[in-house]
């Protein structure tokens, strides 16, 4: 039913398919030993992916309601705010060293020269410590606390605005993903719908065999756009995750540790 040409255009493009395909396993073996070697597994183990390709939905979808969650969540935030905590402490403690101190001591006990002559005698003592005179020392203490925390200060508020750059970035990456996953299925079921029509053109002689191949083609090109949309969506919605702080929620509770 097809002429030579077209016949001989077939093969070509059968062709580079093929060439195409023993990339892509190349790649495939590739993604494999890096992963085993990320999960420290042996390299010659086979990997069987058990979770399909879905879209995944983030359940933040406000910016607001993001950096919130960020805020709240990312550890790196949470630690300086302990460590702002240990350094006002410490100020406190060394200004508190410039008030007087009260000490009192009690001492009591038997005393005499034989046994049945002892005789109970006690000591009493107090202490007042007025620090009149240290040096400087005080003073050079509560500046050094007081400076170490204006520090911790400046790193804070760096953070945040790091932490907020990345979840307002892992927003804009979800949601381009996501919009890309919505064209590239409404691409795969019109390439779908064209390669039904030009296999029923060609099987009613209107048209050749080269127009179901350009069909296939694209149908081809589309389903390869899916997967690769959605896997961008799969990783765009990891990152979210990660920015807002909730990475540790998508694993399994068997298998923290």
């Amino acid at each position: 039913m097809a002429t030579r040409l077209d016949s001989t255009r077939a093969q070509v493009a059968l062709s580079r398919q093929r060439q195409e395909l023993l990339v892509n396993e190349n790649r495939r073996e590739e993604a494999r030993l890096a992963l085993l070697h990320a999960i420290g597994a042996e390299q010659s183990l086979e990997i069987a992916l058990t979770d399909p390709l879905r879209e995944e939905t983030a359940g933040i979808t406000t910016p607001e309601e993001a950096l919130a969650s960020a805020r709240r969540e990312r550890p790196e935030l949470r630690a300086l705010d302990e460590r702002l905590r240990a350094a006002e402490l410490s100020i406190a403690a060394n200004r508190a060293e410039k008030l007087p101190s009260v000490g009192a001591q009690f001492q009591g006990g038997y005393n005499g020269n034989h046994l049945g002559d002892l005789s109970w005698n006690r000591t009493v003592g107090a202490l007042l410590s007025v620090p009149v005179f240290t040096g400087g020392r005080i003073s050079a203490a509560i500046a050094e606390a007081e400076s170490f925390r204006r520090e911790l200060v400046l790193e804070r508020t760096e953070t945040d605005r790091q932490v907020e750059e990345d979840v307002r970035r892992a927003l804009l990456n979800y949601q381009s993903a996501a919009n890309r996953t919505g064209v590239a299925v409404e691409n795969e079921r019109l390439a779908s719908e064209e390669l039904d029509f030009a296999r029923d053109r060609f099987s009613n002689g209107i048209s050749s065999s080269i127009e179901v191949d350009n069909a296939q083609a694209s149908y081809v090109a589309s389903r390869a756009d899916r997967i690769t949309a959605l896997a961008d969506r799969a990783q765009a919605y990891f990152d979210l995750a990660r920015a807002t702080g909730h990475i540790r929620q998508l694993i399994d509770q068997k298998e923290r540790p």
